[in-house]
């Protein structure tokens, strides 16, 4: 997992069926990390429902941690990152902190769409600088999201030169 890079307690957004029956000992580890499940479709119940947990997760000063959707896919033809983090940032109020992760060596799955294998290649983790929870709430959702855009292009640039 992530744990041992980012020293604070971490809450993750997961796709809810990896909870399923059919990942049934990775579902059970996923559960003991009491995670935030939503759908694979972007719809406000999902929001409001991430919304009103990360509140409570902050409150007990946790971190949410969200992977974009279509983020296993090949980012560097194009970087399509919603805006939604940022979104919900603005809502909740507080900073945001970019995570750039390398998963090349993660390949989709070819028989189950959601679990593919590793394999063993480096695995790049970059973080950036924090958008301040001033600049989330005086900036446009927009310009902040163009902020993690640009780290994101910019840590792809440095993985092209090595």
């Amino acid at each position: 997992g992530f744990m041992p890079f980012y020293p604070v307690k971490l809450v993750y957004v997961i796709k809810k069926e990896l909870l399923s029956w059919k990942y049934l000992f990775f579902a059970w580890g996923l559960k003991a990390l009491n995670p935030i499940p939503v759908s694979r479709e972007a719809n406000s119940g999902d929001f409001n429902m991430i919304r009103e947990l990360a509140c409570k997760y902050f409150s007990e000063q946790k971190h949410v941690l969200i992977f974009p959707s279509g983020t296993r896919s090949a980012v560097k033809d194009s970087i399509n990152i919603p805006p939604s983090g940022i979104l919900l940032a603005k809502k909740l109020k507080c900073r945001v902190l970019p995570v750039f992760i390398d998963t090349e060596a993660w390949a989709r799955g070819k028989y189950i769409k959601d679990w593919g294998m590793i394999y063993p290649e480096t695995i790049t983790i970059s973080f950036g600088n924090p958008i301040s929870a001033e600049d989330i709430a005086s900036l446009s959702i927009r310009e902040n999201h163009e902020k993690v855009i640009a780290f994101y292009r910019k840590e792809l640039e440095s993985l092209s030169k090595s």
